[in-house]
């Protein structure tokens, strides 16, 4: 075991798969099969403000918050940070912007990016979600379109540590295991107490 700060990196990437991105995945993989118009985003911007800071305000953990989860409602709802200057910055304004047409669109029309809507600069074409292309629309300075969410599992180790020489790393990229199992196709929730 021993130091707590170098541990940091692999204990985040690993609360964020059991807890949020793991049944997020999983979530969108069991949706696209009932719904061809399944869209998935990961929110990855990482602005002066953070739920994070609400959460811990009295106590601070000693490593950054990064990315929290439910940090995209600072973008769409008004929230009372004392940042400084107080309120969004031009940047968050736009992402801001995005944010709520992205969302409106997909409350009138099903989609986030419906044919025939001006989207504001910068928004990508959101793709429907599938178990086989696996598209989902990162939410960052840059908006983009990615395949395979799997691989963002342990981002935090990754960025921490460069890719071996040698290393195959696009044979390591897709990982057999529970994630990449055909589902089912019947809907069988009678275990959630769905009768």
């Amino acid at each position: 075991m021993g130091n707590f700060t170098s541990m940091t990196p692999g204990l985040t990437d690993m609360c964020s798969v059991l807890f949020l991105k793991g049944p997020t995945y999983e979530m969108s993989q069991l949706v696209s099969q009932h719904n061809p118009n399944a869209f998935f985003y990961s929110f990855e911007y990482e602005g002066r403000n953070s739920i994070f800071n609400y959460l811990f305000a009295v106590n601070t953990p000693p490593f950054p918050p990064g990315v929290s989860h439910a940090d995209e409602m600072i973008y769409l709802f008004i929230f009372p940070f004392p940042s400084i200057p107080p309120g969004l910055n031009r940047t968050e304004e736009e992402l801001s912007k995005k944010m709520l047409q992205v969302w409106t669109n997909f409350v009138i029309y099903g989609d986030p990016t419906p044919d025939g809507v001006t989207l504001l600069d910068g928004i990508p074409k959101f793709l429907p979600y599938n178990s086989v292309d696996e598209f989902y629309t990162a939410i960052d300075d840059v908006w983009r379109s990615e395949a395979d969410y799997t691989l963002t599992y342990t981002i935090t180790v990754d960025e921490l540590n460069p890719p071996v020489a040698g290393r195959n790393f696009e044979a390591s990229k897709r990982r057999s295991g529970r994630f990449q199992r055909p589902l089912s196709t019947k809907n069988n929730y009678r275990f959630l107490g769905y009768y």
